[in-house]
Protein backbone atom coordinates (compact mmCIF):
# COMPACT_ATOMS: atom_id res chain seq x y z
CA UNK A 1 0.00 0.00 0.00
CA UNK A 2 1.17 3.52 -0.73
CA UNK A 3 1.96 5.60 2.36
CA UNK A 4 -0.92 7.84 3.46
CA UNK A 5 -0.58 11.60 3.62
CA UNK A 6 -1.32 11.67 7.37
CA UNK A 7 -0.68 9.12 10.09
CA UNK A 8 -2.95 9.69 13.07
CA UNK A 9 -1.36 8.34 16.25
CA UNK A 10 -3.87 7.54 18.98
CA UNK A 11 -2.64 6.34 22.37
CA UNK A 12 -4.87 4.32 24.65
CA UNK A 13 -4.75 2.89 28.16
CA UNK A 14 -7.93 1.35 29.55
CA UNK A 15 -9.99 3.71 27.42
CA UNK A 16 -12.84 1.39 26.42
CA UNK A 17 -15.67 3.85 27.21
CA UNK A 18 -14.26 6.37 24.72
CA UNK A 19 -11.96 4.38 22.41
CA UNK A 20 -14.37 3.51 19.62
CA UNK A 21 -16.04 6.96 19.41
CA UNK A 22 -12.56 8.51 19.23
CA UNK A 23 -11.50 6.15 16.43
CA UNK A 24 -14.74 6.75 14.50
CA UNK A 25 -14.24 10.51 14.76
CA UNK A 26 -10.84 10.14 13.11
CA UNK A 27 -12.05 7.77 10.40
CA UNK A 28 -14.86 10.20 9.55
CA UNK A 29 -12.17 12.52 8.15
CA UNK A 30 -12.46 11.22 4.58
CA UNK A 31 -11.09 14.20 2.64
CA UNK A 32 -7.48 13.19 3.35
CA UNK A 33 -5.73 9.84 2.89
CA UNK A 34 -4.96 8.62 6.42
CA UNK A 35 -3.96 5.71 8.56
CA UNK A 36 -4.93 5.43 12.23
CA UNK A 37 -2.33 3.82 14.46
CA UNK A 38 -3.94 2.86 17.75
CA UNK A 39 -1.19 2.30 20.32
CA UNK A 40 -2.46 0.31 23.27
CA UNK A 41 -0.23 0.68 26.33
CA UNK A 42 -0.99 -2.71 27.92
CA UNK A 43 -4.59 -2.04 28.85
CA UNK A 44 -6.25 -4.39 31.33
CA UNK A 45 -9.74 -3.82 29.89
CA UNK A 46 -11.08 -5.05 26.54
CA UNK A 47 -9.27 -2.37 24.51
CA UNK A 48 -7.05 -4.74 22.57
CA UNK A 49 -9.96 -6.87 21.43
CA UNK A 50 -11.80 -3.72 20.31
CA UNK A 51 -8.75 -2.44 18.43
CA UNK A 52 -8.28 -5.78 16.67
CA UNK A 53 -11.93 -5.80 15.64
CA UNK A 54 -11.77 -2.20 14.34
CA UNK A 55 -8.73 -3.11 12.24
CA UNK A 56 -10.67 -5.97 10.64
CA UNK A 57 -13.55 -3.62 9.87
CA UNK A 58 -11.43 -0.78 8.44
CA UNK A 59 -7.98 -1.34 6.86
CA UNK A 60 -6.97 2.20 7.80
CA UNK A 61 -6.78 1.10 11.46
CA UNK A 62 -3.33 -0.20 12.41
CA UNK A 63 -3.09 -1.90 15.84
CA UNK A 64 0.15 -1.28 17.73
CA UNK A 65 0.41 -3.19 21.00
CA UNK A 66 3.10 -2.12 23.48
CA UNK A 67 5.04 -4.99 25.04
CA UNK A 68 5.11 -3.31 28.45
CA UNK A 69 3.39 -0.28 29.94
CA UNK A 70 5.50 2.75 29.01
CA UNK A 71 3.24 5.74 29.71
CA UNK A 72 1.93 8.37 27.35
CA UNK A 73 5.34 9.63 26.17
CA UNK A 74 6.61 6.16 25.35
CA UNK A 75 3.34 5.22 23.66
CA UNK A 76 3.47 8.32 21.45
CA UNK A 77 7.06 7.52 20.45
CA UNK A 78 6.06 3.96 19.54
CA UNK A 79 3.23 5.25 17.37
CA UNK A 80 5.40 7.81 15.59
CA UNK A 81 8.09 5.21 14.91
CA UNK A 82 5.52 2.92 13.27
CA UNK A 83 3.86 5.65 11.18
CA UNK A 84 4.23 5.87 7.39
CA UNK A 85 2.59 9.19 6.58
CA UNK A 86 4.17 12.45 5.51
CA UNK A 87 2.49 14.12 8.48
CA UNK A 88 1.70 13.02 12.03
CA UNK A 89 -1.47 14.04 13.84
CA UNK A 90 -1.87 13.09 17.50
CA UNK A 91 -4.99 12.26 19.48
CA UNK A 92 -5.73 10.59 22.82
CA UNK A 93 -8.37 7.86 22.93
CA UNK A 94 -10.78 9.91 25.03
CA UNK A 95 -10.74 12.95 22.71
CA UNK A 96 -12.58 13.50 19.43
CA UNK A 97 -11.72 14.91 16.02
CA UNK A 98 -14.20 17.04 14.10
CA UNK A 99 -15.20 15.88 10.58
CA UNK A 100 -12.75 18.33 8.96
CA UNK A 101 -9.95 18.29 11.56
CA UNK A 102 -7.25 16.68 9.43
CA UNK A 103 -8.11 18.69 6.32
CA UNK A 104 -7.86 21.89 8.37
CA UNK A 105 -4.56 20.78 9.91
CA UNK A 106 -3.00 20.03 6.52
CA UNK A 107 -4.22 23.33 5.08
CA UNK A 108 -3.02 25.46 7.98
CA UNK A 109 0.35 23.71 8.15
CA UNK A 110 0.97 24.21 4.45
CA UNK A 111 -0.18 27.86 4.50
CA UNK A 112 2.08 28.71 7.43
CA UNK A 113 4.95 26.76 5.85
CA UNK A 114 4.72 29.10 2.87
CA UNK A 115 5.35 32.11 5.13
CA UNK A 116 8.14 30.72 7.35
CA UNK A 117 10.88 28.23 6.64
CA UNK A 118 11.05 24.88 8.39
CA UNK A 119 7.77 25.05 10.30
CA UNK A 120 8.09 22.32 12.92
CA UNK A 121 4.72 22.06 14.65
CA UNK A 122 1.11 23.18 14.30
CA UNK A 123 -1.21 23.38 17.29
CA UNK A 124 -4.77 24.64 17.63
CA UNK A 125 -7.59 25.53 19.97
CA UNK A 126 -9.97 22.87 21.29
CA UNK A 127 -13.51 22.51 22.53
CA UNK A 128 -13.72 21.36 26.16
CA UNK A 129 -16.26 18.58 26.71
CA UNK A 130 -17.31 16.73 29.83
CA UNK A 131 -17.53 12.97 30.25
CA UNK A 132 -20.97 13.01 28.61
CA UNK A 133 -19.57 14.76 25.54
CA UNK A 134 -21.23 18.12 26.25
CA UNK A 135 -19.28 21.20 25.17
CA UNK A 136 -18.36 23.49 28.07
CA UNK A 137 -16.23 26.15 26.36
CA UNK A 138 -12.92 26.62 24.59
CA UNK A 139 -9.44 25.77 25.78
CA UNK A 140 -7.54 28.85 24.57
CA UNK A 141 -8.38 32.32 25.86
CA UNK A 142 -10.29 34.70 23.52
CA UNK A 143 -7.33 36.84 22.47
CA UNK A 144 -6.14 33.88 20.34
CA UNK A 145 -9.47 33.11 18.68
CA UNK A 146 -9.46 33.35 14.90
CA UNK A 147 -5.72 33.87 14.46
CA UNK A 148 -3.33 31.85 12.34
CA UNK A 149 0.22 32.74 13.29
CA UNK A 150 3.80 31.74 14.01
CA UNK A 151 4.50 34.90 16.04
CA UNK A 152 4.70 34.14 19.76
CA UNK A 153 2.13 31.32 19.59
CA UNK A 154 0.72 29.92 22.84
CA UNK A 155 2.81 26.97 23.98
CA UNK A 156 0.37 25.53 26.54
CA UNK A 157 -1.63 23.67 23.90
CA UNK A 158 -2.92 20.09 24.05
CA UNK A 159 -1.07 17.11 22.51
CA UNK A 160 -4.29 16.03 20.75
CA UNK A 161 -3.92 19.18 18.61
CA UNK A 162 -0.29 18.50 17.58
CA UNK A 163 0.43 18.16 13.84
CA UNK A 164 3.92 17.90 12.34
CA UNK A 165 6.11 16.31 9.65
CA UNK A 166 7.08 12.75 10.48
CA UNK A 167 10.64 13.11 9.20
CA UNK A 168 11.28 16.18 11.37
CA UNK A 169 9.79 15.00 14.65
CA UNK A 170 11.40 15.35 18.05
CA UNK A 171 10.87 12.58 20.59
CA UNK A 172 8.77 12.66 23.71
CA UNK A 173 10.71 12.29 26.97
CA UNK A 174 9.61 8.87 28.18
CA UNK A 175 10.26 9.29 31.94
CA UNK A 176 7.51 11.94 31.91
CA UNK A 177 4.35 9.83 32.09
CA UNK A 178 1.84 12.65 32.70
CA UNK A 179 3.02 16.09 31.53
CA UNK A 180 4.51 15.03 28.22
CA UNK A 181 3.85 18.17 26.17
CA UNK A 182 6.29 20.82 27.58
CA UNK A 183 9.54 19.09 26.65
CA UNK A 184 8.23 17.98 23.25
CA UNK A 185 7.06 21.49 22.33
CA UNK A 186 10.39 23.01 23.34
CA UNK A 187 12.28 20.35 21.41
CA UNK A 188 10.17 21.09 18.32
CA UNK A 189 10.86 24.79 18.83
CA UNK A 190 14.56 24.01 18.39
CA UNK A 191 13.79 22.37 15.04
CA UNK A 192 11.80 25.28 13.63
CA UNK A 193 8.98 27.79 14.18
CA UNK A 194 5.72 26.69 15.80
CA UNK A 195 2.39 27.64 14.27
CA UNK A 196 -1.00 28.07 15.92
CA UNK A 197 -4.53 28.00 14.50
CA UNK A 198 -7.07 29.78 16.70
CA UNK A 199 -10.05 27.60 15.99
CA UNK A 200 -11.15 24.42 17.80
CA UNK A 201 -10.14 21.34 15.81
CA UNK A 202 -10.73 18.72 18.50
CA UNK A 203 -12.99 18.02 21.44
CA UNK A 204 -10.91 17.53 24.58
CA UNK A 205 -12.60 15.41 27.22
CA UNK A 206 -12.22 16.59 30.81
CA UNK A 207 -12.27 13.41 32.87
CA UNK A 208 -12.35 14.74 36.42
CA UNK A 209 -13.05 11.31 37.88
CA UNK A 210 -9.70 10.03 36.57
CA UNK A 211 -7.58 12.73 38.20
CA UNK A 212 -6.23 11.35 41.46
CA UNK A 213 -4.05 13.13 44.00
CA UNK A 214 -1.12 10.91 43.05
CA UNK A 215 -1.47 11.61 39.33
CA UNK A 216 -1.95 15.34 39.92
CA UNK A 217 1.13 15.55 42.12
CA UNK A 218 3.16 13.60 39.55
CA UNK A 219 2.05 15.98 36.79
CA UNK A 220 3.09 19.03 38.84
CA UNK A 221 6.53 17.50 39.47
CA UNK A 222 6.99 16.76 35.79
CA UNK A 223 5.94 20.27 34.75
CA UNK A 224 8.40 21.80 37.20
CA UNK A 225 11.15 19.50 35.98
CA UNK A 226 10.34 20.37 32.36
CA UNK A 227 10.50 24.11 33.04
CA UNK A 228 13.79 23.80 34.90
CA UNK A 229 15.15 21.72 32.02
CA UNK A 230 14.21 24.50 29.59
CA UNK A 231 15.75 27.22 31.74
CA UNK A 232 19.00 25.29 32.12
CA UNK A 233 19.13 24.26 28.44
CA UNK A 234 18.72 20.55 29.20
CA UNK A 235 16.14 19.64 26.57
CA UNK A 236 18.29 16.75 25.32
CA UNK A 237 18.80 15.45 28.88
CA UNK A 238 15.89 16.76 30.95
CA UNK A 239 15.73 16.65 34.71
CA UNK A 240 13.87 13.75 36.20
CA UNK A 241 11.04 14.48 38.59
CA UNK A 242 13.25 13.73 41.59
Amino acid sequence: MNPPLVSVVMINYNGMPWLEPAAKSVLANTEVDIELLVVDDCSSDASREAITRMAKEDPRVVPVFAVSNCGISGARNIGISNARGTYISLIDSDDLFLPNTIERQVGAFERLSSTVTELSLLTSDAWLINEKGERKGRYISPEWWGCETTKNPPLWTLPSTFFFCRNRAASFFEPYRSADAPIFVRRMEQIGPIGFLGEPLIEYRMRLSSVTNHRGAQMVREMKAAERSRLENRLDNPFLTE
